[in-house]
C-alpha cells in the first residue's frame, strides 16, 4: 500500500471460468484461482503462488480420531465420501491411489460447493479430500479434523495468480512476493522429481 497508494484491493470471489471472464473484459488486473483449464491459455500467464495439501476431513467424534494410528485408504473405502466436483485432477490421483490398495471409494455425494461439502461433514453425512487452506479457520477451532490415510497420498491443489499476458500491473511482483512469502511460511513446495 505504500509503493501504491491510489491502488484499491477488490476481492471477487466466483468460478475460475467467470473471473477469467473479468480478467479479459479488463474488470480486474489479475485473478487468484486453483490451477484449471480455463486458466491454461496461451494468453494466460499463470504464476505458481501456493501448494495447498490435500487432506480426508472428519468431524469431531469421527471413529478414525480415538486411533492410534491413521486410517488406511481401504478403511477410507468404506466411509461415505463426499467428493468435490471442482477437484478434477485431484479425484483423478485419488482414485487411482484407492484402485491400487484393491477398493473403490463410497461416493455418497456429489457437490461444487466447499461450504456444502463442510456442512455436510458436520452433519455427518460423510468424509471428505477437501484442501486445508479452506479449512484453516474450522482446522483451527478444532471442528474438523486433517487426517492422512495410509499410505500417504502426497496430493495439492496448485494456486495460481493469473494475468493476461503482456499485461501485468505494475505491482504484480510486489503481490506475488507477498503470497508467496505468506505461502512459504505456512507450507514449503512439495519436492518435485
Amino acid at each position: 500500500r505504500q509503493n501504491h497508494p491510489s491502488t484499491a484491493i477488490e476481492i471477487i470471489s466466483g468460478l475460475p471460468s467467470e473471473l477469467t471472464t473479468l480478467l479479459f473484459e479488463e474488470k480486474c488486473h489479475f485473478i487468484l484461482t486453483q490451477k484449471m483449464p480455463e486458466v491454461e491459455r496461451p494468453d494466460i500467464t499463470n504464476i505458481s503462488v501456493y501448494h495447498d495439501p490435500i487432506t480426508l476431513v472428519v468431524p469431531p467424534g469421527h471413529p478414525f480420531l480415538s486411533r492410534a494410528s491413521p486410517p488406511s485408504f481401504r478403511e477410507g473405502a468404506m466411509e461415505p465420501l463426499v467428493r468435490n466436483t471442482l477437484m478434477i485432477e485431484q479425484w483423478k490421483a485419488i482414485l487411482t491411489h484407492f484402485r491400487s490398495q484393491q477398493v473403490e471409494p463410497n461416493i455418497a455425494l456429489n457437490l461444487d460447493s466447499l461450504e456444502a461439502i463442510k456442512h455436510m461433514i458436520l452433519k455427518g453425512v460423510g468424509i471428505a479430500f477437501l484442501p486445508e487452506l479452506p479449512l484453516e479457520v474450522e482446522l483451527m477451532a478444532r471442528q474438523l479434523f486433517a487426517l492422512h490415510p495410509e499410505p500417504r497420498l502426497l496430493l495439492y491443489r496448485d494456486i495460481v495468480l493469473s494475468h493476461r499476458r503482456g499485461a501485468p500491473p505494475p505491482y504484480l511482483d510486489q503481490f506475488v512476493d507477498l503470497i508467496t512469502r505468506y505461502g512459504s511460511q505456512e507450507n514449503p513446495p512439495p519436492a518435485t522429481s
